[in-house]
């Protein structure tokens, strides 16, 4: 009967009601969600076409599609996590749903709610950022021997999950190789008079062998009978010293007050060899005394400074600024550990979905583009911040109230032509 396409438009009209009520729903649900982008139902009118080249469909009425826009940014605030981070401007973090990332694994995400996570057991586990799907967090890995990320944004095979755990990121011990100290020396000292300084030095050998990385080197100066001259003995605890080969060395000071010669020659680093018993190792270091002074002020070490670590084991971690994953070692030091990747493309809206909050590359959204937060304006990164969901709740709940009333509207239809098809069946019986 031609009349029962009179109900088409109001089933449609409820299907695509229903089909925001889920829309709204989903957006409430996730208005805590971090990186959550809300979703807008929109609503288009369904034309009769041709069916067989000859007679015309007679379902009409309105369909519903989802419109969700990525590049609309939730607000940024401030986390007591150390993990969180958020991206501020035209990025997302680039994720991989496998431990071995490839493009049909890459997905792209605000929700920057990162944790460790252990993968494997026992000598083999190992720890890495993911994030709040599980997904793994890439990124560019830092060298330590040349003090730089292996960036490289042509290709996502240059990417690599970010490791935290400390078999993966050790700090290795490197020994002294240069130290500075700056004292002063009271000018109105009488000759005899001795004053010692200590600087702490690296061997280098790490704690392995049972001995204390660090070493106790002595500088005693002593006041000889010119003016302004001091002799200078340098010795290490549990050492001997085969450089300088001559000592004491004198150390003069000008009419000002101010280091003139060291060891009969302008001022310049001494090179001091200290070879130590046990282990068997020998500490090759420069000593600057640039600055250093002769005035009526007493014995003061003004600044001691000096290079190399002993070993660490890696501690915590937390975001760094560009990006930069830092880990806190057990000797004290931070260090990078890796760099944070960012991808954009040409057409955010036009990525896939894949869950509630991370998306997949797509035929109509262009090619995924990485970029280096070190090297660009376009995108800025701020760690222990989260990029909040966008869902507006008074919105949400103002579009409840209009689908509520469509649906009452077209479910009024349904109703009377239900009624209008039964009378006009009982009138025809």
């Amino acid at each position: 009967m031609v009349a029962y396409s009179l109900f088409s438009p109001a089933v449609s009209a409820m299907r695509a009601q229903s089909q925001s009520f889920q829309n709204i729903s989903d957006n409430v649900a996730n208005s805590q969600t971090p990186g959550y982008k809300a979703g807008q139902v929109r609503f288009q009118e369904m034309v009769a076409g041709k069916n067989g080249g000859s007679s015309y469909n007679s379902l009409m009425g309105a369909s519903a599609y989802q419109q969700v826009f990525r590049e609309r940014e939730g607000v940024v605030t401030s986390s007591e996590r150390a993990l969180d981070a958020a991206l501020s401007g035209e990025g997302f973090f680039v994720t991989s749903t496998s431990l071995t990332p490839r493009n049909d694994s890459i997905e792209l995400t605000d929700a920057g709610r990162f944790n460790p996570t252990l993968v494997g057991q026992g000598a083999n586990s190992q720890v890495y950022l993911t994030d709040i799907k599980g997904n793994y967090l890439l990124g560019w890995p830092y060298n330590p021997d040349t003090g730089t990320f292996d960036i490289s944004t042509n290709s996502t095979s240059s990417l690599s999950p970010i490791r935290i755990d400390q078999e993966g990121n050790a700090f290795d011990a490197v020994a002294t190789s240069e130290a500075a100290l700056q004292i002063n020396l009271p000018a109105t000292a009488a000759a005899g008079d001795t004053f010692d300084f200590d600087i702490p030095i690296f061997d280098g050998t790490g704690d392995a062998d049972g001995v204390n990385d660090t070493r106790q080197v002595i500088t005693s100066f002593t006041k000889a009978a010119g003016t302004n001259v001091w002799d200078m003995t340098i010795s290490g605890t549990g050492g001997t010293v085969t450089s300088p080969a001559v000592q004491p060395v004198q150390v003069e000071f000008d009419a000002n007050g101010q280091i003139s010669l060291v060891g009969g020659a302008a001022e310049a680093p001494i090179n001091v060899s200290i070879d130590w018993g046990t282990p068997t190792v020998t500490t090759a270091f420069t000593l600057d005394l640039e600055g250093s002074t002769s005035y009526a002020d007493g014995a003061n070490q003004l600044d001691l400074r000096t290079d190399g670590n002993t070993d660490g084991v890696l501690s915590s971690v937390r975001f760094g600024e560009k990006g930069n994953v830092i880990g806190i070692f057990s000797n004290g030091i931070d260090r990078p550990l890796a760099r944070v990747a960012v991808a954009d493309v040409v057409e955010p809206n036009r990525l896939l979905a894949s869950g509630q909050t991370h998306w997949r590359v797509g035929p109509n959204s262009g090619d995924l583009n990485l970029i280096d937060l070190d090297n660009t304006s376009r995108v800025f990164f701020a760690g222990s911040a989260i990029e909040l969901s966008n869902t507006d709740l008074g919105t949400e709940f103002t579009n409840m109230i209009i689908t509520q009333r469509a649906y009452s509207s077209a479910a009024t239809t349904l109703k009377t032509v239900d009624e209008m098809v039964r009378t006009a069946t009982e009138l025809k019986s």
